[in-house]
């Protein structure tokens, strides 16, 4: 073999270890007017997932996390959505213990962003939860996440699907 050909070799190998990076590193952030978003992952859906068979069986779930970046005026978060084809719907919940029984419920006019302020979701109850998965979550998935906001219009983010918060992007 030509010394040459066996560090050209080398190097291709170099370069192939070092360009595989975590799926959570490619993951965009975005903004719209003084709005931006940050880290939106979803954690990987458990070994074992069955898609809804009937419409006795529970919705499957998927929490979104991220964060929400306000540089100006107090917004409102109304509306999230993703591609029909990744979940039903995405919901606002917000979750609380009430004489010692969980109560879950869907957040009615969305969520308030104070001005020159940043929220991370899930923050003091308050979850974006992806409602009838059609397929399990797999790390290193994107998807589209589209955030509408009362004054700032809308918004949608490239969501990765990775294994722990460690992961995240």
């Amino acid at each position: 073999m030509h010394p040459l050909d066996q560090m050209t070799r080398f190097l291709l190998l170099l370069v192939a270890i070092f360009s595989v990076t975590s799926p959570a590193a490619h993951a965009k952030n975005a903004s719209v007017g003084q709005i931006a978003v940050q880290h939106a992952w979803a954690p990987a859906t458990p070994d074992g997932f069955q898609p809804k068979r009937s419409e006795w069986d529970p919705d499957l779930l998927g929490e979104v996390y991220l964060t929400i970046a306000n540089a100006g005026a107090e917004d409102r978060l109304v509306v999230v959505a993703t591609d029909p084809g990744i979940a039903d719907s995405v919901e606002l919940r917000r979750h609380k213990v009430d004489h010692g029984v969980m109560q879950i419920d869907a957040i009615d006019g969305g969520i308030v962003l104070p001005g020159g302020q940043t929220l991370d979701l899930p923050h003091e109850g308050i979850h974006v939860i992806l409602t009838g998965l059609k397929a399990p979550l797999e790390i290193g998935e994107h998807m589209p996440l589209t955030l509408t906001f009362e004054k700032a219009g809308r918004l949608t983010v490239d969501l990765v699907v990775a294994a722990s918060s460690a992961d995240r992007p």
